[in-house]
């Protein structure tokens, strides 16, 4: 808790500077233009939940032995500790960033979210197309590319506002304007996801 602390107030402790405050605020940055993934850096994950665009969001968290976790959200001044073993596949990261939105939203009215059947539709980045949807339960996500064959792939709900695929390295993290859906960044890891606008028909 008391590393958290430290983080928290910008590596201050007692008046002290002890980390370097810019040290710090590069952590909390997602870079999505260098060579590396957005969300992990300097032993540091940032990719939580989030509200309306993942890079928005300046919540970040470390991930220990069987879903322990030290999670740490500056703007609300939020420190959350997780200790425990990880059973029914709960994803611990996901599920605090959303505990701690509840836990500091003061209307109700705040947290309106589209519901998971507006992820449904089909997006377009240039010439590639990507469409997703929904069948018993089932999240499908079909990718025509013109540098790559047509892929299909099953996901599954990571947070609110994103599906993904453990196995492939996939997250679709959807991107909301005035509660609506407006696109989705596809994230397989590499240092730029890609931005897909909604088509409107």
């Amino acid at each position: 808790m008391k590393l958290a602390r430290l983080y928290l107030h910008n590596g201050k402790w007692n008046g002290k500077q002890l980390i370097s405050a810019t040290w710090i605020a590069n952590i909390r940055e997602k870079k999505t233009e260098n060579e590396k993934w957005w969300g992990y850096t300097a032993g540091w994950w940032l990719d939580t939940s989030f509200e309306d665009d993942f890079l928005a969001s300046t919540d970040f968290f470390s991930a220990g032995y069987k879903g322990q976790c030290l999670y740490i959200n500056p703007d609300n001044n939020l420190i959350i500790l997780r200790q425990g073993k990880n059973r029914g596949g709960i994803n611990w990261s996901s599920s605090i960033g959303q505990l701690a939105r509840i836990m500091t939203t003061k209307d109700s009215t705040e947290m309106v979210y589209p519901t998971s059947n507006d992820f449904v539709g089909s997006y377009s980045h240039g010439k590639d197309t990507l469409v997703v949807s929904h069948h018993k339960n089932v999240w499908t996500m079909h990718l025509k590319s013109e540098n790559t064959t047509k892929r299909v792939i099953n996901l599954q709900l990571y947070s609110k506002l994103s599906l993904y695929n453990h196995g492939k390295r996939i997250k679709l993290l959807f991107k909301i304007q005035s509660n609506k859906i407006i696109g989705l960044y596809y994230d397989d890891y590499s240092p730029n996801p890609v931005f897909y606008g909604k088509n409107v028909f």
